[in-house]
């Protein structure tokens, strides 16, 4: 009964150090003066005015007494991520000010297809612009493809209505060829 008694009174004692602060502080009268370790929203703000001999849309980072920040031209446009798609292109997304988001898939040796943009300016209101490299441009439904990145460019050749140019290189079968002449 004593060794239960002594682990009674050990884990109260614990408990009164580890919840209880100082006996003057909890029966003061006196006011309690609250401070805040942040500091407010507004205090150390530093105007900075773009380096002089850089460009007007580079990115510049700079670090100050108070810790690193990175100061980003407004004028500048930072350029979207972009990521590797089938047929030797790639595929982007970005968003602009009104909330309007924009893929592109960009194709790089395609020999008719430049580009494929969709817009989505809401839920319903989606568009896709297949790009020609006549300088052509089809409009195509928005909701025709689940998404553009990996649709294979064959789809995009059919809703356009083209027919892909013939490979370059190789024999062709549609030219007779000519017997080879005796000697």
């Amino acid at each position: 009964m004593k060794s239960y008694t002594a682990i009674f009174v050990l884990a109260a004692v614990c408990l009164a150090i580890g919840c209880g602060g100082s006996s003057t502080e909890s029966n003061s009268n006196s006011a309690l003066v609250a401070t805040n370790s942040n500091p407010a929203n507004n205090a150390n703000i530093q105007v900075m005015k773009p380096m002089t001999g850089m460009p007007e849309n580079a990115n510049v980072s700079t670090s100050m007494a108070n810790g690193n920040v990175q100061v980003i031209n407004p004028n500048g446009k930072p350029k979207p991520l972009t990521f590797s798609a089938p047929d030797d292109s790639e595929y982007a997304s970005s968003m602009d000010k009104s909330g309007a988001a924009t893929e592109t898939r960009t194709f790089h040796s395609d020999p008719v297809i430049s580009k494929v943009e969709r817009i989505w300016k809401g839920v319903d209101d989606k568009s896709i612009t297949i790009y020609l490299k006549s300088g052509k441009t089809v409009k195509v439904a928005g909701d025709k493809w689940p998404d553009i990145k990996s649709q294979p460019v064959q789809n995009f050749y059919e809703a356009a209505g083209v027919k892909p140019q013939a490979q370059t290189g190789g024999t062709r079968t549609d030219q007779k060829t000519k017997p080879a002449e005796k000697q």
